[in-house]
């Protein structure tokens, strides 16, 4: 099933917004997280600025990336 980009019920913060939120609080640039993904950044821009549906399974594998590189720092 996709998470879709836009759309999201009120209230409900889109899933390319949690992904840009908790990216920029790791202090993570989008070429770095497209880097470790094995990704072209110019795809993990598409995803972030929601102009592209991503599926849960990659939602959480970027999260978890993500969340990953800030445990490392702290």
């Amino acid at each position: 099933m996709a998470i879709q980009a836009q759309g999201a019920a009120s209230g409900a913060e889109l899933a390319h917004v949690l992904l840009r939120k908790t990216r920029r609080e790791a202090r993570l640039s989008q070429n770095e997280v497209a880097r470790r993904l094995g990704m072209d950044v110019l795809e993990y821009c598409r995803i972030e600025c929601g102009s592209e549906d991503i599926s849960e399974d990659q939602y959480d594998r970027i999260n978890i990336l993500i969340r990953k590189a800030v445990a490392t720092i702290v």
